[in-house]
């Protein structure tokens, strides 16, 4: 979740009009915690399995759950889902759109 500010909206009062509205903001102001990501940064990335030693597929989409977010990695007919969890992801490139994880067996 990203939070925002509104310049002169210091009051849930203040608020009110802008419930349900939508807003637009340059994602290059955001200050995101590292290893963070916006979803549609980590869309079309290829993803590359070390344990497979392959490219996996592409991220397709990313489902937000309460524990953690997960990937929705498709190769042709083939969906694999990958959380968004240390243990699996070994690096995120956005500038290249490119990941590496290590999957688990049964995983892929």
């Amino acid at each position: 979740m990203l939070l925002i500010k509104i310049k002169g909206v210091d009051t849930v009062n203040a608020a009110i009009p802008y419930i349900g509205k939508s807003f637009c903001f340059d994602k290059r102001d955001a200050k995101l915690p590292e290893h963070t990501y916006f979803h549609c940064d980590l869309i079309g990335m290829e993803v590359y399995d070390t344990r497979l030693a392959r490219v996996i597929g592409h991220i397709t989409s990313v489902m937000t759950l309460p524990a953690n977010d997960v990937y929705v990695v498709t190769e042709g007919e083939n969906e694999y889902l990958i959380p968004a969890a240390p243990v699996f992801i070994e690096s995120v490139d956005v500038e290249n759109k490119a990941m590496t994880v290590t999957t688990i067996e049964g995983m892929v």
